[in-house]
């Protein structure tokens, strides 16, 4: 439901109240899609589902819980926002390419999960939080290059929080676990001794 304060505005097919998405008409949404520089957010979900293939994102701009949700077409993503929030792209079939400009600094929970396509990323050294399952399920991820050190070591710990049910995960060594810390049963969590491929 949209506020009845403020007037609608639509731009490339995306609905605007103000500053904030608040949906969007399918039919006028082109392939390639630039937010505006005035646009500080959008709706949870509001975007879910969009036809774009091509998406690029400024830095202005607040990602929001699942706001990109579910956008089977879409393949390529350049974000500059600071924050990532949850689910933000949550099974994007399609999504292959990401690129994360230096001023990312955080990558919520299942940001980018079932994003099967995927097959690399790059964090850059901006990129300081990362939150559990932010890669899940991206049958397809291979290698993941971390910058930022601190975030390497996190990662480097806890591999299997952030990168479950990926070839990634499958290439870390077994790594020894603190007194007292039990091996979860799921099968997600097993790993063998293939060459490492987080790069700092």
């Amino acid at each position: 439901m949209y506020s009845l304060c403020v007037k609608a505005e639509i731009i490339d097919g995306v609905i605007y109240e103000g500053t904030v998405i608040v949906g969007y008409e399918a039919n006028q949404i082109p392939d390639t899609l630039v937010i505006p520089d005035f646009a500080t957010g959008g709706y949870m979900k509001a975007m879910k589902g969009a036809p774009m293939k091509c998406l690029i994102i400024p830095q202005t701009f607040i990602i929001s819980d699942g706001l990109f949700i579910q956008c089977q077409n879409l393949e390529s993503v350049t974000i500059a926002s600071t924050v990532i929030k949850a689910r933000a792209f949550w099974n994007c079939t399609k999504l292959k390419t990401i690129n994360l400009k230096s001023g990312v600094e955080s990558i919520e929970s299942e940001a980018f999960a079932y994003c099967t396509s995927l097959d690399k990323v790059t964090l850059p050294s901006s990129v300081r939080n990362m939150g559990q399952k932010a890669f899940e399920n991206c049958e397809q991820l291979k290698s993941v290059k971390i910058k930022n050190r601190n975030l390497l070591d996190r990662v480097n710990s806890s591999v299997h929080m952030f990168f479950a049910n990926t070839p990634y995960l499958s290439s870390q060594p077994e790594r020894p676990r603190k007194p007292g810390m039990s091996t979860p049963n799921d099968s997600r969590y097993k790993v063998n001794s293939r060459t490492r491929t987080v790069e700092y």
